[in-house]
Parts: structure tokens; C-alpha cells; sequence
């Protein structure tokens, strides 16, 4: 890799992203510094030292080279907003709601903790020898970035990290899925390339890819489209308060029992506490829940009493959950109790539900903090299958949307044939809409394609009623079908128009590269193993390599590998380790830095290991195990003063 020259005292070098070196005299500035080979080439532009290190945002391929630099003499400043992520890169476990989508993290710090030397906020400016760094909070793919704004050799550079790419483009969708569906990520987005077009004329030297051309038109443009993305595209397409609030239906009718609806002496509606749940009685009387969460157990236990009394319910054999989202299962373990309930699902997410810490996506049990965090499962059902419960037939469907592995349970209720399709698509009064649920890019591989097979296949059963996970349910439901089908036609184009990759699966995608289990917690002196699963989504066949990353005393074996991979193809790379009898107790990063042909990834995908002393307890659900208090960085020196700006030596540099 060779430097490129933006202008005398500006040069750019690429690793695992841009790194862009300030030159004055034989001392460099940088900006962000990728996995650090930059070190090596720093003869090459006359640079004998570094003395700064400033990051765009916290991502690890941004910093993953960070100890290369601080043992070289390097000082770090990082934006103030993120400064926790880098002193203490786990930290984020500690406040799961506030860095994650539901327990998916969008968090992506470095595997080890970061010498901070000085925090930035909005609107400061950094002197460093004869150049002055202005710094603009410009939230989008992280919540905390930065961009930076420097004139050098008379021209002003503006490096905003990965707000935005040539061409109008995004290093990732996922990145700014900071929430469930309510887009505030995007509009951060949004609003941040605005701001960067306030500040320009100026080059945008962005942290992938090349330096962008006619920016303010790019900009304009993105704006444009990404807003009406979100609009139109993005933003769920059903009233949230309707469904979430409590909406009871629009033709099933209550009974006696406060909360309990009837659609036929067969079939009932429980709630409403945040997420439907139907309860199936079978002609003799034997019980089967579809979907039973969030739901008072006192209130349950009594109505179900009740029902036994007055509507013919002898037991609760069965639940099925939709989906893995805990919010459809919770009293699953209340059931097995009281009820001797077992748990039947769609075979594919099984392995969710009885190994939780095993994977990564959204609103897995854990995240709901129950006594029981794991649940058996009796009976894996398969795609088409066909049973029958207690004189009703019941068919079994692969029903993707929401998230990948929703099952779509189709019944026929004496003629009139009832479809329960989990969380894909809900009521809406919209006139024409198609009421989709949130495009959650952690909930599956590619949620676009997922969306658009469960949508063709709704539209193949052409239900008379669908029966939803949250919200009313929907009677005579073709025209909203036929809508839901027209809308996910749309998702490929919509993504593939903001992806700098080719594929824009690679964009989209947050889970061709996952580490296997994510988590799991060993004792000092226990050997362990992780299995990293790539797979291909290039359309070409590519050489993957792998360096394993942890920390070095775990002697991890082999420590690289690689692999020839055809499209498509996956591969499991196993990497085992050994935790020394010595190790301090505390939750930590593991990693893999991934080359793909010739593009480096770095250490973009991460496991956990949670080093536990011998008498320490166990964590519970997703906390981590606690690492001693990081130091304390104040957000500004306290001889800060932002007039007039202050010079390298007086102890704000």
C-alpha cells in the first residue's frame, strides 16, 4: 500500500480505512489510523513521529491499529460522546438499552481499551503546529462521530468518518439502526450531511473509498433520496400506538372476561399487554397457544381458570412462538409450570430459543432479564408440514419478513382459513398501505430478500383473516396483501441505491461473518474454542484470511487462516485458546481480521469471553463481568479556553 497525495502536507493512507496524515515538518497528525501498518510507512511522506491520533468515531477498523501508534509516543483524542467506548471497550454491556436494537449491539469498539489523551465536543476547535481542527458532532453510522474541518496549503478538507461515501453512498445500513423501527438513526443521518454540506466548499475525505467528487451535488442528492427512503420506504407502515397501546380488534368480540376476545368458541384473544396472544381450543377441549407474551402471569393464571369454567378449555398442551423475539414466549416457562405446556417451533429458530447466547439477533430471551433465560423445545416443525390439533388442521409455513425465521401457521377454523403471520405486516387504516413492521437489518441475513419471500408466500395463502403478533387483527385481508406484496418488490432497488459495496448484500447484511457461540464464559485455566462462520456473498470466488484476535497470552491456534470460498459458499473457521491460570476476571472482545480478496475488513465482526475467576458468580442474561473503573477523562482540559485557539505545549493540544 502506497500513500496518496491530497496536497503538500496532506497524505492518505488505506488499510482497514482511510488514514489521513497532517505533515508538519517531520511530525504527522492523524486521522483515525486504520490497523496501524501506517506505522511502517511513515519514512515514505518524511514523517519521523506522530503526534496525534484523532478519531472520526469509535468503529474497531478505525482504531484497530491504536496500540501500534500509543507505543510509538502517539497521543489520542477521541469525539467526547464515545470516550467510554474506547477506555472501556465492554462498557457498553452495562446499558444494553442504550447501545443495542433490543440486545443485537450496533456497537463496534475496539477489542482492547484505547490511553485517551483528550476528549472533543461539538464545535471545538484542535490547534496542532500551524493547523487548526474544527470538530462537528455529525451522528449517523455512530452515534458519537465526528467530522473534521481543516484548511491546509489554502484549500479546507472536511473528513466526516463514514457519514457518507463517493457517489452518495453508505459503508453500512446496520450501523444506524439505533432503534426498532422509529428511524432515528436515519434522520441523524439525514440531518449530519447537511451539516457537512454547511461546511463546505472544502474536499470530503471520507474514512472508505475515495475522496468525493462535486460534493454539495452528491449531498443534495443523497439527502433527497435517503429521505424519501425513510419515508416511503423505511418507516413502519402501521400505527404503533394502535397495536403497541393495546388495540383490542376490530371483529373479534369480548367476552365476559375483561381481556379475553372471542372469534369462535374455538378461538380466543388474550390481552392486550403489549403483544397478541391466541389461544386454540380443540374440539375436546385440549389448549394450544399461538404466541403468549407479556402478559400478566396473576391475570393469566385467573382467566385461564375461568376459561376452563365457562368456555370449554380443559389444558394448555402446546405454545408455538411466531418467532424468536422473547416478547411472543415469555410466559413460556410460567406454562410449563403450571400448565405442563411444552414448546413447539419452526426448526429453524429452535436452537435460538434453547441456546440463546449462541447468537447475535434481536430480543432474544436474556434481553427480557427472566429467572429462566433458555427454553426447551419439544417438537421442531418443518416448512409445509401438515398436522391436525384436536379436529382443526393446522399448516406449517416458512413465513420470512420481520425476521428470518418466522413460522406462519396456517388454520383452517371450520371453513373460514385463518393465517398467523407472527410480526411481518400488521392493520393499518392507511388507505392502500401495506402496514409492514420495521425493516430491522439485525434481525436476519438480508432483510429486503426475507421480506419479499414471506410476502410471496402470504400472497400465495390468501388467508380470509390474518391474525398478528401485536396490533388488530385483519379481516378480508387481500387488498392490504396485494400492497405488502407491491412494497416489498420495492426493498432490493431501495438498499442496493446507498451500498458502496458490490454486492449490496455486504451493506445490508450484518451477519455473513458471526462468531460461534457470541458468547461464553470460561474459567482461568479452561480451554476454549470459537468458531468464526464466513460466507461468501461476493458473486465471484474470493480467498478469505482470518487473523485471529485476542489477547496473545490465550496462545489461539492457528492464529491465521484462509480459505478459497465459491459464491455462496460458507466456512467455519475454528479457533481454539486457552485462558491462562492467572487471567484477571473480565468480559472481553474477541475478534477476527478478515481480508476478502483484496478489500481488508479488519476486525469488523466480534465474540464475547467472559473470563470468570473461580469464585466469582456466574452473570446473569447478557452483563458482563466487571473490569476495574478506567480512568476518568474530563471532556475539555481545564485551561480550555476557545479563544484565542490554543497551541501545541500549553497543554491543550
Amino acid at each position: 500500500m502506497s500513500w496518496q497525495k491530497l496536497s503538500d502536507h496532506l497524505y492518505c493512507f488505506t488499510d482497514t480505512c482511510n488514514v489521513y496524515a497532517l505533515v508538519d515538518k517531520d511530525r504527522a497528525l492523524l486521522i483515525d489510523c486504520g490497523a496501524g501498518d501506517v506505522v511502517d510507512h511513515l519514512d515514505e511522506i518524511g514523517v519521523k513521529k506522530v503526534a496525534w491520533v484523532l478519531y472520526t468515531h469509535h468503529h474497531r477498523e478505525q482504531c484497530q491499529g491504536h496500540a501500534r501508534l500509543t507505543a510509538a509516543g502517539a497521543k489520542t483524542a477521541v469525539p467526547a460522546a464515545e470516550a467510554y467506548l474506547f477506555t472501556d471497550p465492554t462498557s457498553y454491556w452495562d446499558d444494553l438499552d442504550a447501545n443495542s436494537v433490543y440486545s443485537a449491539v450496533y456497537v463496534r469498539p475496539p477489542r482492547e481499551a484505547v490511553k485517551v489523551d483528550r476528549t472533543l465536543c461539538d464545535l471545538e476547535t484542535f490547534a496542532w503546529g500551524p493547523f487548526e481542527v474544527g470538530a462537528y458532532h455529525t451522528p449517523g453510522n455512530s452515534q458519537g462521530a465526528m467530522t473534521y474541518r481543516v484548511q491546509v496549503d489554502g484549500q479546507w478538507f472536511l473528513f466526516p468518518g463514514d457519514l457518507i461515501l463517493e457517489g452518495g453512498m453508505l459503508h453500512t445500513f446496520y450501523d444506524n439502526e439505533w432503534d426498532y423501527g422509529h428511524g432515528v438513526g436515519p434522520l441523524a443521518q439525514a440531518n449530519s450531511v447537511t451539516i457537512l454540506q454547511s461546511l463546505l466548499p472544502g474536499t470530503v475525505c471520507p474514512s472508505h473509498g475515495p475522496v468525493m467528487s462535486n460534493p454539495k451535488k452528491q449531498i443534495r442528492s443523497f439527502h433527497r433520496r435517503w429521505s424519501r427512503f425513510i419515508t416511503d420506504t423505511y418507516n413502519r407502515n402501521w400505527d404503533w400506538n394502535d397495536g403497541i397501546a393495546g388495540a383490542l380488534g376490530w371483529f373479534s368480540q369480548p367476552t365476559r372476561l375483561a381481556g379475553v376476545r372471542k372469534f369462535s368458541d374455538n378461538l380466543y384473544k388474550l390481552g392486550p399487554y403489549g403483544s397478541n396472544g391466541y389461544l386454540l381450543i380443540g374440539k375436546t377441549g385440549r389448549g394450544m397457544f399461538l404466541d403468549c407474551g407479556c402478559i400478566d402471569e396473576g391475570w393469566l393464571d385467573w382467566s385461564l381458570r375461568r376459561m376452563q369454567q365457562d368456555m370449554g378449555l380443559g389444558t394448555i398442551e402446546v405454545l408455538i412462538p411466531s418467532h424468536a423475539h422473547g416478547d411472543h414466549y415469555l410466559q413460556a416457562a410460567y406454562l410449563a409450570e403450571h400448565w405442563d405446556t411444552e414448546v413447539w417451533c419452526l426448526d429453524s429458530f429452535a436452537d435460538l430459543l434453547e441456546h440463546p447466547y449462541r447468537h447475535q439477533p434481536c430480543c432474544l430471551l436474556p434481553y427480557y432479564r427472566l429467572d429462566q433465560d433458555t427454553t426447551p423445545v419439544a417438537r421442531r416443525l418443518h416448512d409445509g408440514e401438515q398436522f391436525e390439533w384436536d379436529g382443526f388442521p393446522i399448516k406449517v409455513h416458512h413465513l420470512p419478513g420481520q425476521t428470518s425465521h418466522t413460522v406462519g401457521l396456517e388454520l383452517d377454523l371450520d371453513g373460514t382459513r385463518i393465517l398467523f403471520n407472527g410480526d411481518n405486516h400488521f392493520y393499518t387504516a392507511k388507505r392502500g398501505g401495506s402496514g409492514h413492521e420495521a425493516l430491522v437489518a439485525r434481525n436476519g441475513s438480508q432483510v429486503d430478500l426475507q421480506y419479499l419471500a414471506g410476502a410471496e408466500t402470504q400472497a400465495k395463502i390468501n388467508p380470509d383473516w390474518i391474525l398478528t403478533g401485536h396490533a388488530s387483527e385483519i379481516e378480508k385481508p387481500a387488498g392490504q396483501i396485494k400492497a405488502y406484496l407491491e412494497w416489498a418488490r420495492t426493498l432490493p432497488e431501495a438498499f442496493r441505491q446507498f451500498s458502496s459495496f458490490d454486492p449490496y448484500s455486504l451493506f445490508l447484511d450484518p451477519y455473513w461473518c458471526v462468531f460461534d457461540p457470541w458468547i461464553q464464559r470460561l474459567a482461568p485455566g479452561e480451554k476454549g474454542k470459537v468458531d468464526v462462520v464466513v460466507r461468501n456473498l461476493y458473486p465471484e470466488a474470493r480467498e478469505f484470511k482470518l487473523v485471529a484476535g485476542m489477547p496473545e497470552e490465550w496462545a489461539p491456534k492457528p492464529k491465521q487462516m484462509k480459505a478459497l470460498l465459491q459464491p455462496g459458499e460458507t466456512k467455519t473457521f475454528r479457533i481454539r485458546f486457552q485462558i491462562p491460570e492467572r487471567a484477571k476476571s473480565r468480559t472481553h472482545l474477541i475478534t477476527a481480521d478478515v481480508t476478502a480478496g483484496d478489500y481488508r475488513w479488519g476486525e469488523f465482526f466480534n465474540g464475547r469471553v467472559d473470563v470468570l475467576a473461580k469464585t466469582r458468580t456466574v452473570p446473569r442474561w447478557y452483563d458482563r463481568v466487571q473490569s476495574p473503573a478506567p480512568r476518568v477523562v474530563s471532556p475539555l482540559p481545564e485551561n480550555f479556553s476557545p479563544q484565542p485557539p490554543v497551541r501545541e505545549g500549553t497543554g491543550a493540544v
